[in-house]
């Protein structure tokens, strides 16, 4: 009997061993799935930013020129041109997105005009599609020459927040009951286990362990 016991001790901790062993192969994939798709955001985002580097200085040569040609039609007279200017962005919540779209339609962009706290439900913590985000900034002085100085750039950018898959939290199941010990005298050992009945996953927590072990049967085998 002790000898079957220990047999399915054992057989039951390799199967835990292959489950786990499953769970982190997967999650080594999507690692590296993770980091594929980083990699392609990441180059075309410094595409992008050339392309703005670029469409900036060019702009700055178009200017001085302007600047250059009314000097000459004003005999040396400097013409002053001034761009509008703006604050940096200030990042709102990330909110559901059905909340977001009502907000929208009443022209509210920022949540701190509703007055109050945001509540749980209005806000997106994770999930596939993700919430929806606004960048808001405010103009800080307007182009002082209509006519050359530069428009105020876009003041709200939307952009899709927290899309990824939400923790999934270990889960065991029940401790079975202690096995026999495996010795009848000098200190054995007996063991218990349980399952796994959810592994984590994306960051969930890690299980706490599934197996026990305590000494039994600890009288000596001469004792009189």
């Amino acid at each position: 009997d002790k000898q079957n016991e220990g047999a399915r001790i054992e057989s039951e901790a390799s199967a835990i061993k292959s489950d786990a062993t499953g769970t982190i192969t997967s999650i080594e994939s999507q690692g590296r799935k993770l980091l594929r798709e980083w990699g392609a955001v990441n180059e075309e985002c410094k595409k992008t930013i050339l392309q703005l580097r670029n469409n900036v200085c060019g702009t700055k040569k178009l200017k001085q020129e302007v600047i250059t040609i009314e000097a000459k039609q004003r005999k040396g007279e400097r013409l002053e041109i001034a761009d509008c200017s703006v604050s940096d962005f200030t990042p709102g919540e990330c909110l559901n997105a059905e909340f977001a779209a009502m907000m929208s339609q009443r022209g509210i962009y920022d949540v701190s005009q509703l007055g109050g706290e945001v509540g749980p439900n209005m806000k997106h913590e994770c999930g596939p599609g993700g919430g929806t985000q606004y960048y808001t900034r405010e103009p800080v002085s307007p182009p002082k020459t209509p006519d050359y100085g530069a428009e105020c750039p876009p003041l709200r950018l939307k952009t899709i927040c927290n899309d990824f898959e939400c923790p999934v939290q270990c889960q065991l199941g029940d401790w079975e009951g202690w096995s026999s010990c495996s010795k009848s005298c000098d200190g054995g050992m007996k063991r218990r286990v349980r399952p796994v009945d959810v592994y984590p996953q994306y960051g969930g927590e890690e299980c706490d362990p599934t197996k026990q072990e305590e000494t039994c049967d600890a009288l000596a085998c001469d004792r009189p």
